[in-house]
């Protein structure tokens, strides 16, 4: 699909949409946002994958622009791009779980935009492109909870950041996440924003690049590398497994 003056280049949902086991692929918004789905309504997308979709012309939500409630479920977001959200951005909310961003591109949130409420769970994000601006593979100027996940072996152009970063504007709940990997170190950036949780995480990088989260600080642990295994299909969606020498072993919050 192709759409130009308009939004949803592969689909429009302004009501109660569920999409499962499906495919959304490589279409396009020549001129606004959400290049493979636009929604304002409510939208369910579980066992399915979104692929090569695209909002040209500088927009954003390369493959799905979330303007009401969206929830993904075990579900796979590719090769998107987009100028903010090359996967998805948000300005709703958003409800992630058991799911892989992974080579999607964009100026800002290469995987993720959040400008409003958003939640991430037992995901991946690993391989994505900030090609240059701020950037960083998760932007976050809304509320953030990442819990369970990692990010890790993503990439970043002129001046960018390839991990997380979050604005002034921005509150981050992180939980059991690893960030490491990703290219020139800068695993978490907070540029001024609130950060409430802080609990048993992993980040490689030390200092400013760590969000500001000490070392031990709530069982977190900072400067080690994650020792993780490259990207792979396994009992479920894409994962960066640990390898038997990695820090993380049994560090995590089991409550």
């Amino acid at each position: 699909g192709k759409i130009g003056d308009d939004t949803g280049g592969g689909i429009l949902n302004y009501g109660d949409l569920t999409l499962d086991n499906s495919q959304i692929i490589s279409n396009s918004a020549t001129t606004q946002n959400g290049g493979g789905i636009y929604n304002d309504g409510k939208l369910t997308v579980t066992n399915s994958r979104i692929i090569s979709n695209s909002a040209q012309s500088n927009n954003d939500g390369g493959g799905i622009y979330n303007a009401g409630t969206l929830t993904v479920g075990n579900s796979q977001i590719i090769n998107n791009g987009a100028k903010n959200g090359g996967g998805i951005y948000n300005a709703g909310l958003l409800d992630m779980t058991n799911s892989t961003f992974s080579g999607n591109s964009a100026l800002n949130g290469s995987g993720l935009y959040n400008n409003d409420t958003s939640s991430v769970s037992n995901s991946t994000l690993s391989g994505n492109l900030v090609s240059y601006g701020i950037g960083g593979t998760i932007f976050n100027t809304g509320t953030l909870t990442v819990t369970n996940s990692t990010l890790s072996a993503n990439i970043s152009g002129l001046g960018g950041y390839s991990g997380l970063y979050q604005s002034s504007s921005g509150k981050l709940a992180l939980r059991n996440t690893i960030i490491g990997d990703n290219e020139v170190n800068d695993d978490c950036v907070n540029d001024g924003g609130t950060i409430t949780s802080q609990t048993n995480n992993l980040i490689e990088s030390s200092g400013a690049t760590a969000c500001g989260i000490a070392n031990g600080a709530n069982g977190s642990i900072i400067g080690q590398d994650p020792a993780l295994a490259p990207l792979a299909i396994g009992n479920g969606p894409q994962t960066h497994a640990l390898l038997a020498t990695s820090p993380a072993i049994d560090k995590g919050d089991a409550a």
